[in-house]
């Protein structure tokens, strides 16, 4: 009996690679947007960690020094929700670009899976009619007895 040979098969090796591909670059995507928001979660907990000392102060200088330094904070925490939108933006056209190359490659397996299928029923269709013709010609070979 010949063995199953899907004639697509280098193309879904292909789209396979592609997905992998897809997926790294998700993984990649993924962990770039956490280190942003990581990152702005710190200057938040910097900048609400700092006005505790605000009732410390105890000279102007040291106030504009203080006002100085929350607006520095201010400033680095808006840079860092820009790149977290910017991450978040990346992320989703990475995820759209996986949902896409997963459903490529799904096309592909059940086609696989469908050839296979059709595959099995005609090799099940060719045993059936050659041991149909042995029966028959045991048949005819006794009846001649």
């Amino acid at each position: 009996m010949e063995a199953f040979n899907f004639q697509l098969q280098k193309v879904l090796d292909y789209k396979e690679k592609i997905e992998e591909k897809k997926k790294e670059e998700f993984v990649k995507a993924l962990k770039f947007q956490l280190a942003q928001e990581k990152e702005l979660n710190h200057y938040i907990d910097i900048k609400n960690d700092s006005k505790d000392y605000f009732y410390d102060l105890k000279t102007s200088g040291d106030f504009q020094n203080f006002s100085r330094y929350i607006e520095f904070l201010d400033k680095k925490i808006e840079n860092a929700k820009y790149k977290l939108v910017k991450a978040t933006e990346q992320l989703d056209i990475k995820k759209q670009e996986l949902i896409k190359s997963t459903s490529d490659r799904k096309v592909l397996d059940k086609l696989k899976e469908k050839a296979k299928q059709d595959f099995e029923a005609e090799s099940n269709r060719k045993e059936q009619k050659l041991n149909d013709d042995f029966a028959l010609f045991s048949y005819v070979k006794l009846e001649r007895r």
